[in-house]
């Protein structure tokens, strides 16, 4: 096993980091996997609307927000590696048993399974991710972990384009279920040493410095679902495969992410997180506006820039708000917040979608992200300026 690193330490890229990688970009393959098959599977051939398919799509990230804030008094007491192996298991269940469903109740329950599974594994990831990281790395660190996340949400549904495509939904159910047993036993090897499971620290559910950033990040997924959820809807409507966007989509992401992992913290953090929301509003408000492919193809590469530096800056910047020691409590409670919107993306873009269209979806996602910029100015940045000003000069 690789020895974990002390805060001191410049090593970043580990044996133990790339597993954590590893773990979590198999995870995510399961859940991209169901991006371009689940809507096509509740219209076709649970014969539901648009609203139905936001709901299911909702179910999981439920389900994660309600269980995430507990999750980092869990990580405390048994450890993030343990979560990491429960997490993987919950998920191959949830995924796994959509194959044999035909109701949409069950359908739901089971991506509430799937929810718990993806809180557990992404919280107890980015947990032991920032553990290594040295404090003036936090950004990069997320941004190397986020391209696990990202690769397999983009690797995840070229995948099963290919199966729904030959309408093999069980077949994209059950790879689903595979990617996240490879996960699960990925985490087996991955140590945790007993001195970092510890009760130390204040307990805390919910951590306010992970609500201010979170409501940002929220905001900003509250777009990017609609995106993903409604890209292989409208994508079909225009007789164009899906899948050239997804992989776009991610190849955008992988480049930026990698290329740029130390850009957020050369730039400044609150700087950064501001352009990328800014960058991400105008993909979908492209997307709404220039009709056809073409804006489809043009929004998703803006929209593509924007996130790809949104999510670490934010996470550096809830991060390096606290003491070492508190960091088990605001990762969840940050990471929540993708999940809130998402709930809300789906429970709101559906109707707007069902009633108004697709591109009308794409328009009020891209205004909740240029939203995202007001909160992040009065509620992040303004608070740190006043703080900086009345220290010591």
């Amino acid at each position: 096993m690789v020895d974990a690193l002390t805060p001191r330490d410049a090593r970043l890229v580990t044996g133990r980091f790339l597993l954590v990688c590893g773990s979590t970009l198999a995870f995510f393959t399961a859940i991209g996997i169901n991006i371009p098959v689940l809507p096509l599977f509740i219209e076709r051939e649970l014969h539901r609307s648009d609203v139905a398919v936001g709901f299911t799509v909702t179910a999981l990230s439920l389900a994660a927000v309600v269980a995430r804030p507990l999750l980092g008094l869990a990580g405390r007491r048994f450890g993030q590696q343990r979560l990491m192996v429960a997490g993987g298991l919950l998920g191959a269940v949830g995924f796994g048993l959509c194959a044999l469903v035909h109701s949409l109740p069950a359908l739901i329950g089971l991506r509430i399974v799937a929810g718990l599974g993806d809180a557990a594994l992404f919280v107890s990831a980015a947990t032991l991710a920032t553990e290594m990281a040295p404090r003036t790395r936090r950004a990069e660190a997320v941004s190397y972990l986020s391209v696990a996340v990202f690769g397999g949400l983009g690797i995840g549904p070229l995948l099963g384009q290919a199966l729904q495509r030959h309408h093999h939904y069980a077949a994209a159910f059950i790879s689903a279920a595979a990617c996240a047993v490879i996960a699960s036993l990925l985490a087996t090897r991955v140590h945790q040493p007993a001195h970092l499971i510890s009760n130390q620290g204040r307990l805390r559910i919910v951590h306010p410095a992970g609500v201010r950033t979170g409501l940002v990040l929220a905001l900003v997924i509250v777009g990017f679902t609609g995106w993903s959820t409604f890209v292989p809807l409208r994508a079909a409507e225009l007789n164009i495969g899906s899948g050239t966007f997804y992989a776009l989509y991610s190849g955008i992401v992988l480049v930026i992410r990698l290329a740029g992992a130390r850009l957020p913290e050369r730039v400044g953090l609150a700087r950064t997180s501001a352009a990328a929301v800014v960058i991400s509003g105008s993909g979908l408000i492209v997307m709404a506006v220039v009709d056809g492919g073409g804006g489809l193809l043009l929004g998703t590469i803006v929209l593509s820039v924007g996130i790809s530096l949104n999510y670490p800056s934010l996470m550096a910047l809830t991060l390096n708000s606290v003491p070492d020691d508190e960091r088990a409590a605001v990762v969840p409670t940050f990471t929540a917040f993708f999940e809130v919107g998402t709930a809300a993306g789906g429970l709101a873009l559906g109707p707007v979608a069902d009633h108004a269209g697709y591109q009308a979806a794409f328009a009020v996602g891209g205004a909740a992200m240029f939203a995202g910029v007001a909160v992040l100015w009065f509620f992040v940045i303004v608070p740190r300026r006043i703080v900086l000003l009345a220290g010591p000069r």
